[in-house]
């Protein structure tokens, strides 16, 4: 039988991994972008290469939407304190591009305080 452990940040540092030794790909949202013709669009700066903790999987869904196949699959990336991620901009890594889903958390707070552990960050894919 085997089981299955989800680690926090703080885990993954007390373990000895303090060192940010996964790559991924960053991508700035760009604010007030605008096409050829002067309308806004969305857009993203090109991909910057990074490096984080670790990335882990939160969960995966298929929403039942009528005429539509969807499957959402969500992230998390344990980076070190301060990391430049922010809500829009995108991630690549594992061959998927995730959505950058909310604000930074950072482990500075309860037993952590005085401490600059690390920040998470939420990821989101959605295909279909």
């Amino acid at each position: 039988m085997s089981s299955v452990v989800f680690a926090t940040l703080p885990t993954l540092l007390r373990r000895g991994r303090r060192k940010a030794k996964t790559r991924i790909e960053h991508e700035a949202f760009v604010p007030g972008a605008t096409d050829a013709h002067g309308n806004p669009v969305e857009a993203w700066a090109d991909p910057v290469e990074r490096f984080v903790f670790g990335v882990a999987p939160r969960t995966s869904e298929e929403p039942v939407l009528v005429g539509r196949d969807a499957v959402v699959v969500t992230h998390e990336v344990y980076a070190p304190h301060g990391f430049p991620l922010a809500p829009r901009d995108r991630v690549r890594h594992g061959g998927m591009v995730f959505e950058v889903e909310g604000p930074r958390m950072d482990w500075e707070n309860g037993p952590y305080s005085g401490r600059r552990v690390g920040s998470v960050f939420g990821l989101r894919h959605v295909s279909g």
